[in-house]
Protein backbone atom coordinates (compact mmCIF):
# COMPACT_ATOMS: atom_id res chain seq x y z
CA UNK A 1 0.00 0.00 0.00
CA UNK A 2 1.48 3.39 -0.93
CA UNK A 3 2.36 5.59 2.02
CA UNK A 4 -0.05 8.30 0.83
CA UNK A 5 -2.91 5.79 0.95
CA UNK A 6 -1.67 4.55 4.32
CA UNK A 7 -1.65 8.10 5.67
CA UNK A 8 -5.20 8.63 4.41
CA UNK A 9 -6.32 5.37 6.01
CA UNK A 10 -4.69 6.18 9.36
CA UNK A 11 -6.26 9.63 9.38
CA UNK A 12 -9.65 8.20 8.40
CA UNK A 13 -9.47 5.59 11.17
CA UNK A 14 -8.55 8.27 13.69
CA UNK A 15 -11.38 10.56 12.59
CA UNK A 16 -13.79 7.61 12.89
CA UNK A 17 -12.49 7.06 16.41
CA UNK A 18 -13.17 10.70 17.25
CA UNK A 19 -16.65 10.54 15.77
CA UNK A 20 -17.92 7.19 17.00
CA UNK A 21 -15.96 6.46 20.16
CA UNK A 22 -15.23 9.91 21.50
CA UNK A 23 -18.42 11.49 20.09
CA UNK A 24 -16.49 14.60 19.10
CA UNK A 25 -18.28 17.52 17.48
CA UNK A 26 -18.10 17.88 13.70
CA UNK A 27 -16.04 21.05 14.07
CA UNK A 28 -13.53 19.21 16.29
CA UNK A 29 -13.22 16.38 13.79
CA UNK A 30 -12.77 18.86 10.92
CA UNK A 31 -10.05 20.73 12.85
CA UNK A 32 -8.15 17.49 13.52
CA UNK A 33 -8.50 16.52 9.87
CA UNK A 34 -7.06 19.86 8.69
CA UNK A 35 -4.14 19.64 11.13
CA UNK A 36 -3.26 16.09 10.13
CA UNK A 37 -3.60 16.79 6.39
CA UNK A 38 -1.29 19.78 6.80
CA UNK A 39 1.26 17.67 8.70
CA UNK A 40 1.05 14.84 6.14
CA UNK A 41 1.63 17.31 3.29
CA UNK A 42 4.60 18.85 5.12
CA UNK A 43 6.12 15.43 5.83
CA UNK A 44 5.58 14.21 2.26
CA UNK A 45 6.74 11.65 1.27
CA UNK A 46 7.26 10.38 4.84
CA UNK A 47 4.60 8.12 6.28
CA UNK A 48 2.80 9.65 9.29
CA UNK A 49 3.92 6.96 11.78
CA UNK A 50 7.60 7.59 10.96
CA UNK A 51 8.39 11.12 12.16
CA UNK A 52 10.44 11.69 15.26
CA UNK A 53 10.07 14.40 17.87
CA UNK A 54 12.63 16.41 15.91
CA UNK A 55 10.52 16.25 12.73
CA UNK A 56 7.53 17.53 14.67
CA UNK A 57 9.59 20.31 16.27
CA UNK A 58 10.75 21.38 12.81
CA UNK A 59 7.16 21.31 11.55
CA UNK A 60 5.93 23.45 14.44
CA UNK A 61 8.81 25.89 14.00
CA UNK A 62 8.83 26.17 10.20
CA UNK A 63 5.32 25.47 9.06
CA UNK A 64 3.57 27.50 11.71
CA UNK A 65 5.96 30.44 11.72
CA UNK A 66 3.93 33.56 12.41
CA UNK A 67 0.96 31.57 13.76
CA UNK A 68 -0.45 32.46 17.13
CA UNK A 69 0.59 30.50 20.21
CA UNK A 70 -2.99 29.28 20.40
CA UNK A 71 -2.83 27.82 16.87
CA UNK A 72 0.46 26.06 17.61
CA UNK A 73 -0.93 24.67 20.88
CA UNK A 74 -4.07 23.44 19.12
CA UNK A 75 -2.07 21.68 16.39
CA UNK A 76 0.19 20.09 18.98
CA UNK A 77 -2.87 18.88 20.88
CA UNK A 78 -4.28 17.35 17.68
CA UNK A 79 -1.00 15.56 17.01
CA UNK A 80 -0.86 14.26 20.57
CA UNK A 81 -4.37 12.81 20.23
CA UNK A 82 -3.48 11.24 16.87
CA UNK A 83 -0.22 9.67 18.00
CA UNK A 84 -1.80 8.39 21.22
CA UNK A 85 -4.46 6.74 19.05
CA UNK A 86 -1.75 5.14 16.87
CA UNK A 87 0.02 3.92 19.99
CA UNK A 88 -3.21 2.47 21.39
CA UNK A 89 -3.86 0.75 18.04
CA UNK A 90 -0.30 -0.68 17.96
CA UNK A 91 0.53 1.22 14.77
CA UNK A 92 3.60 2.74 16.43
CA UNK A 93 5.81 1.70 19.35
CA UNK A 94 6.61 5.16 20.70
CA UNK A 95 4.87 8.52 20.69
CA UNK A 96 6.88 11.25 18.90
CA UNK A 97 4.85 13.93 20.71
CA UNK A 98 5.99 12.74 24.12
CA UNK A 99 8.12 15.42 25.77
CA UNK A 100 7.40 17.75 22.86
CA UNK A 101 6.70 21.32 23.88
CA UNK A 102 5.91 24.54 22.07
Amino acid sequence: MPEEASNALLISNFLGHLQYERRAAKSTIAAHERSLAHLAAWLDPMWLPHPTRIHLQLYLGESLQGASARTVARRLSHFRHFYQFLLDENEIVSDPTEELSM
